[in-house]
């Protein structure tokens, strides 16, 4: 069975695919490979003991290990795996446990366009990303302020009694932590005020804006003043500031939680894992086993017809 498609790829990532047609086949049954390493890379720079950076690297062993025995990443059928495991490239604070990630992309199986032979697509945007340490990873970053806020993920199902969570793009997100907490948390609205105050403050400390910038400080202050003790413990949403009086609630924000890791166990502690299963907005999302892309599917598949309880005992205990 073959199934056509079109890739709808930038201009730049077609400039290098010249030996490729615009129309393949997916080979949905045909095997595919395993290609998921392990590596060091940058560990040193994380200033870790020897006996620290040896577990952190037997811990990230065993990551990719329980990742892969799912039977979707044993025999990949449609699909080849290539990706690897490792350390942060960049050392964070020296008082937080060590981030570390993955990439597991599945590249579908094609018919060749010369020789007809199955072949694995060349490039591949559909993965399962993991990330270790990173409270919140794989949600949307509002990035209007300096300080982190994200977009709140929403519980869209359950796999093994580990709830699922989706975020705006599609994608989805398995989240494991040793607390059974989530490692982000809602900003209330007080605390949201504050942000947008000190905003507009700072925009208005340039000579050149500061006159043009003072009624909005001035707008924002007074907007802030009149909330009710009630309206400050509410969670904030984008752009409440600029509503009007009764509008619609828009996407709620949180915040990373403080207290999202155990100062007490070692910084080379896996404290949060988190699965982003990346569907590059090729997913069938109202239907997904009609996904045409098996790509997407399988990623798809992985989640969702897989038991993934097993990754808890990936984090570290005290």
């Amino acid at each position: 069975m073959t199934i056509r498609f079109r890739k709808g790829l930038g201009l730049a990532v077609l400039a290098t695919l010249s030996l490729w047609a615009d129309e393949k086949d997916y080979l949905p049954e045909v095997p595919g490979k395993v290609e998921v390493t392990v590596s060091k890379g940058a560990l040193p720079k994380h200033r870790l003991s020897a006996v620290d950076g040896n577990g952190y690297m037997q811990s990230l062993t065993r990551l990719r290990d329980l990742i892969m025995a799912q039977p979707q990443m044993q025999k990949p059928i449609g699909v080849t795996l290539r990706g690897y495991f490792r350390p942060n490239d960049e050392a964070g604070s020296p008082q937080l446990p060590v981030p570390g990630f993955a990439y597991i992309r599945f590249h579908p199986m094609v018919k060749e366009w010369k020789t007809g032979q199955p072949v694995p697509f060349i490039v591949s945007t559909w993965e399962i990303e993991a990330r270790v340490n990173v409270p919140c990873a794989g949600l949307q970053l509002m990035n209007e302020f300096e300080v982190p806020l994200y977009f709140a993920p929403r519980i869209s199902g359950e796999v093994d009694g580990q709830p699922v969570y989706t975020v705006g793009s599609g994608n989805e997100l398995l989240v494991f932590t040793g607390t059974g907490r989530m490692p982000w948390m809602p900003i209330n609205r007080d605390e949201y005020a504050a942000l947008v105050v000190e905003h507009w403050k700072k925009l208005a400390q340039d000579p050149l804006a500061a006159s043009a910038l003072q009624s909005f400080v001035q707008k924002y202050e007074a907007w802030r003043a009149a909330m009710t003790p009630e309206e400050r413990r509410l969670q904030a949403w984008q752009g409440m500031e600029n509503a009007p009086k009764g509008a619609p609630q828009g996407p709620l924000l949180v915040k990373p939680d403080p207290a999202w890791f155990d100062p007490a166990l070692p910084r080379s502690a896996f404290q949060v894992i988190t699965l982003i299963f990346d569907y590059s907005g090729d997913l069938d999302f109202k239907n997904p086993p009609a996904t045409h892309n098996t790509a997407p599917l399988r990623v798809w598949q992985a989640l969702h017809q897989s038991s993934w309880a097993d990754l808890k005992s990936a984090l570290t205990s005290r």
